[in-house]
């Protein structure tokens, strides 16, 4: 018989060896069969291929002489084992996201089929989850880090020929850095300001810089705790943009602006019918503000673009509060108050 053990994908050279009789013999198969993927040469008696299936191939194989006689005939049973291909683990994608769903797999060649998975040793990341007999690893990441573990499978014949094991490596990313710009976007001249940069994701601890423009002067930024604080001095839209870079390296930009405005108005007017007229530009808006002090009227704070009489805008005042060469009035522009109580946004 020819040689007794092959293996699935690798080729396979043997022989049917005769001898005696008068020469010039023929080979044949007269029962069984050989392995699929291999072929008899019935004049060498060369068995040749790659076989394409594991199993055990059990067939009489026969030769005759050239005599033609039964003499010069005779047949030997024989048998092929082919094992099958060795068995192979390939580990899941190496990669993954605090609070993305992940899914990969780990992936078994060879062997005898019906795998089994598990990990022998170390763990996979917080969140995920293996399934034996499919190999998945699926569900979402809970902590960033890396986590290494060997993984194993076993097939069906579960011997040592059929198990292996394989290194694997999984890191998950923190979530990406996102910036916020600060909630308070509107200050006021003179009056203490306080607000603080926004930031999730990344890994703490945070560095805060101001990557472009530039804070409204009197402000500044604290560039360990994202903190921006100070007493505005000069009014005007300030744009600015804030990077923000975490304890890995990765950094995020958000583009902000923050507006001091001037909230008050300080002005005397001397007594009369119409008291002097002052002008203001607030926010682009054009707004003249006249005092009144009639002994026949409730001394008033008006504002009107015209100023052509009392039903503008203002605030209805007690004879304590007269307008006069020595008295002023405040006018706060966020708490304005029209005639008959009505409010007015400016």
């Amino acid at each position: 018989c020819a040689a007794t053990i092959g293996q699935v994908g690798v080729p396979y050279s043997s022989s049917l060896v005769a001898t005696g009789g008068t020469g010039g013999y023929t080979f044949s198969i007269i029962s069984g069969s050989l392995p699929a993927g291999l072929t008899l040469n019935p004049a060498t008696g060369a068995i040749t291929g790659i076989p394409t299936a594991f199993g055990t191939s059990s067939f009489t194989a026969q030769v005759m002489d050239n005599s033609g006689l039964a003499a010069g005939t005779t047949t030997s049973s024989c048998t092929i084992v082919i094992a099958p291909p060795p068995i192979t683990l390939a580990c899941a994608a190496n990669t993954g996201q605090v609070g993305v769903p992940y899914s990969s797999s780990l992936v078994a060649t060879g062997g005898t089929g019906v795998y089994t998975f598990s990990i022998s040793s170390g763990s996979l990341p917080a969140g995920l989850t293996l399934n034996p007999a499919t190999g998945a690893i699926t569900g979402t990441p809970t902590a960033f880090g890396t986590s290494t573990f060997t993984a194993m499978v076993v097939d069906s014949s579960k011997t040592a020929a059929g198990t292996t094991t394989s290194n694997c490596t999984i890191v998950i990313a923190p979530n990406p850095i996102i910036v916020t710009c600060p909630l308070i976007n509107i200050g006021q001249l003179g009056v203490a300001y306080s607000s603080s940069v926004g930031v999730s994701g990344g890994v703490a601890p945070y560095s805060y810089l101001i990557y472009s423009g530039a804070l409204p002067t009197g402000l500044t930024l604290n560039t360990s705790t994202g903190a921006i604080t100070g007493t505005p001095t000069v009014a005007g839209s300030f744009n600015f943009s804030i990077k923000v870079t975490d304890s890995l390296g990765s950094s995020a930009i958000s583009a902000c602006a923050c507006s001091p405005v001037a909230s008050t108005w300080n002005f005397a007017s001397p007594t009369g019918n119409q008291g002097n007229s002052q002008p203001y530009t607030v926010n682009g808006i054009a707004i003249t503000a006249y005092g009144f002090t009639n002994s026949g009227w409730p001394t008033a704070l008006i504002g009107r673009n015209d100023g052509s009489d009392l039903y503008g805008l203002g605030i209805d005042a007690t004879s304590s509060n007269e307008i006069d060469a020595s008295n002023f009035v405040q006018l706060d522009l966020t708490n304005v108050v029209a005639k008959n109580g009505q409010n007015l946004m400016i």
